[in-house]
């Protein structure tokens, strides 16, 4: 009898939890309306992106982290933004611990986060203070952060929902170069295969 209670009341926590998701439709916002300015370097693989962080970088005026890969932490957050602000930082911030992409604990970054103002609480911040908190601990201090991930031209529009002021810079490299690297690296298994990847992320962006 004791067990059947405890179950009863766990099932009515998980539908408390449920039904005060519905009457939080929109969720957390993907941006709060903050100036913040980021830019974005997208195009096909071997095409220079590596080369265009490190000279940046080099500079000391920005900040760009590892490579990111947005899409699917954008439609992680889209699903689950009607979640607490506090689970849903963890869940965010627990999906790039998990793929190894910050090699150090996020976890004093969550407890900021969780600080946060009503007000300010949306995606665009979470991102914006995870590019930050990486550069502090890689002792950068720069006025601009950016990303260097490829890919991201398959997500340009939510991105510029996220931050209306962003900005990107798509590199374009001769199609028979980038078809060539992709081969000799082994990202591609043949030529056909190479060419139709550059075509696709060409026409894509």
């Amino acid at each position: 009898m004791i067990k059947r209670r405890s179950q009863v009341q766990l099932y009515s926590a998980a539908y408390l939890e449920r039904a005060g998701r519905a009457l939080r439709p929109n969720g957390h916002p993907l941006t709060h309306g903050a100036l913040h300015h980021p830019f974005f370097i997208v195009g096909a693989g071997r095409s220079g992106t590596t080369l265009l962080r490190r000279i940046l970088c080099a500079g000391g005026e920005v900040h760009i982290p590892p490579e990111t890969g947005l899409l699917p932490v954008i439609e992680l957050f889209l699903r689950n933004r009607t979640m607490p602000w506090g689970n849903l930082l963890g869940l965010i911030l627990s999906y790039f611990e998990y793929r190894r992409q910050f090699l150090y604990s996020l976890r004093p970054l969550a407890e900021r986060l969780r600080a946060l103002p009503k007000s300010e609480r949306s995606f665009a911040a979470i991102l914006h203070g995870l590019y930050l908190y990486d550069a502090e601990v890689n002792g950068v201090t720069c006025g601009r952060w950016g990303d260097k991930t490829p890919r991201n031209y398959e997500c340009m529009d939510e991105l510029l929902r996220i931050f209306p002021d962003a900005q990107f810079v798509h590199l374009f490299r001769d199609g028979c170069d980038v078809a060539a690297s992709l081969v000799r690296y082994g990202i591609e298994p043949d030529w056909e295969s190479a060419a139709q990847a550059w075509v696709d992320s060409v026409e894509t962006a």
